[in-house]
């Protein structure tokens, strides 16, 4: 898999995935819109964007930091807790995921920050085919680096 360097983060996709122009997305409304990546006829989208922080609440570069970034975003839209919630550290910072049902739309979503950036990963599709792209979603997301 080749890398993909965009502005703020890299990442590599798997073959037959792609970056195409998005129209709507699960992102904030006061971030850049994402990215958005694709496999041809796959049931699911993943949307990458590199969201700003005020200096003072820029998040930290701890499991916990950015573990609460996933459950925040939930709670933003209404959601008590997500359905499965994970964070660990890596050599550049740290990286929490988290899955949720929002309506009938699965969405699983990553952050990554090393105290001074973060990169927001959502992967979105009906919830009946939740499971259809996993391996290469959680392969994409693992591939995520700061650029």
């Amino acid at each position: 898999m080749q890398r993909h360097v965009y502005d703020g983060f890299s990442l590599r996709l798997p073959e037959g995935w792609s970056d195409i122009v998005d129209e709507i997305s699960f992102t904030d409304p006061d971030e850049f819109p994402p990215l958005r990546f694709n496999a041809a006829g796959g049931p699911g989208a993943l949307f990458v964007s590199t969201p700003l922080f005020p200096r003072d609440k820029q998040p930290g570069a701890r499991a916990a930091d950015v573990e609460e970034l996933a459950r925040s975003w939930g709670r933003r839209r209404g959601l008590d807790a997500p359905l499965t919630c994970a964070s660990a550290p890596r050599r550049d910072g740290a990286m929490a995921t988290a899955t949720y049902r929002l309506g009938g739309e699965f969405v699983q979503l990553w952050f990554l920050s090393n105290g001074s950036a973060v990169v927001h990963a959502s992967y979105v599709c009906p919830w009946t085919l939740r499971d259809a792209e996993q391996r290469a979603r959680e392969e994409i997301a693992a591939s995520l680096r700061f650029a």
